[in-house]
């Protein structure tokens, strides 16, 4: 259980990672096991909750738009949390590049 998902989440934060980075996106992807975040506006790792204070809302709130009209479901907390993220044991990995590169399309248009 625990290889699956963590090199589910791998795939998954490494995609992303090189999504971001081809399109310039200023953006940290960070987490542990299943569970992870997305901090638009730096590429600091966040260790303390005031390294999310200063974080680009407009430009999540594009990305997370962008995804659910590209069929990725991202939670949108608002202004209030970070922005946790999670994938379960039940995501393949050809449903993690498939994510990919719907992700890559919305990306692509923000």
């Amino acid at each position: 259980f625990y290889d699956q998902i963590y090199d589910s989440a791998d795939r998954l934060w490494d995609g992303m990672r090189g999504i971001f980075s081809r399109a310039g996106v200023p953006v940290r992807v960070q987490g542990l096991g299943a569970r992870f975040g997305i901090f638009f506006g730096s590429t600091d790792p966040v260790e303390r909750f005031d390294d999310t204070l200063d974080r680009d809302l407009e430009m999540k709130t594009r990305f997370v738009r962008a995804c659910f009209s590209n069929g990725v479901y991202f939670h949108d907390y608002g202004s209030v949390v970070a922005g946790h993220h999670g994938i379960s044991s039940a995501h393949t990995a050809q449903e993690i590049d498939e994510s990919l590169n719907r992700i890559e399309s919305a990306v692509s248009v923000m």
